[in-house]
């Protein structure tokens, strides 16, 4: 109701202040649709104050992580979610990374989806729903898919 009020005033920027904290998990899942939906539709930037890394996830590009009133890293989501700076913030088991790919092909015989990863292709399971569909943001493209490092190796160019 208070966005809606908000929206009424043709504001330059939205501030929301932990907007879905007092809500239990449930309600969260249910409003998260819409926050995603309002960043795609309003065309108004919005700053968006959290600490919930999955709410982070589903609506931020850009992010400007905090420690006692300090900028410790801001840019690009996908740029600070893999630095060292999170680190105090991601527990161990749940370490992850986020990367920019662009969907190629879709193999219906195999169910399998070729992502481009700069000049690499990654062949994936196929998404049971169409990527579009789960756009939390127009600027991104964030999928959780499972898996397992077998091997490293630094390269030089």
């Amino acid at each position: 109701m208070a966005i809606g009020r908000a929206l009424l005033t043709a504001p330059e920027l939205l501030l929301l202040d932990e907007p879905l904290a007092s809500l239990d998990i449930p309600r969260k899942r249910e409003l998260l649709p819409y926050l995603q939906r309002l960043t795609r539709e309003i065309n108004i930037p919005m700053l968006y104050v959290s600490h919930s890394l999955d709410e982070i996830l589903h609506l931020a590009d850009r992010v400007m992580v905090l420690e006692n009133g300090q900028v410790k890293a801001f840019g690009a989501l996908e740029e600070v979610w893999g630095s060292s700076v999170m680190n105090p913030w991601l527990p161990k088991e749940q370490q992850s990374s986020i990367l920019k790919v662009t969907v190629l092909e879709h193999h219906p015989h195999y169910a399998m989806t070729a992502l481009a990863l700069g000049d690499q292709h990654l062949w994936v399971n196929k998404l049971d729903e169409p990527l579009q569909a789960a756009l939390p943001h127009p600027h991104s493209g964030f999928r959780c898919l499972a898996g397992f490092t077998t091997a490293a190796a630094n390269q030089h160019s």
